[in-house]
């Protein structure tokens, strides 16, 4: 596992565990995310965000892929 090297990375992080883990962790990782976020511009949050979703979309295409699911 990669070590978390800035606040950037740390909330990019954050969101995608607020998108990927069980609902009943839902709260406590998006208050962390929150702390996280008020440390950043809107500019720098808005950056995280897209990873966040580039990083989700990649390991779904990988999980097709694996399954042989084809993609129109």
């Amino acid at each position: 596992m990669a070590m978390i090297k800035n606040d950037k990375e740390a909330l990019t992080h954050a969101l995608i565990l607020g998108i990927t883990a069980p609902n009943d962790k839902l709260e406590e990782v998006m208050e962390i995310a929150q702390v996280i976020a008020d440390k950043l511009s809107d500019e720098e949050i808005e950056q995280c965000k897209t990873e966040a979703i580039a990083w989700i979309d990649q390991q779904e295409l990988k999980a097709r892929e694996a399954n042989g699911d084809t993609i129109h």
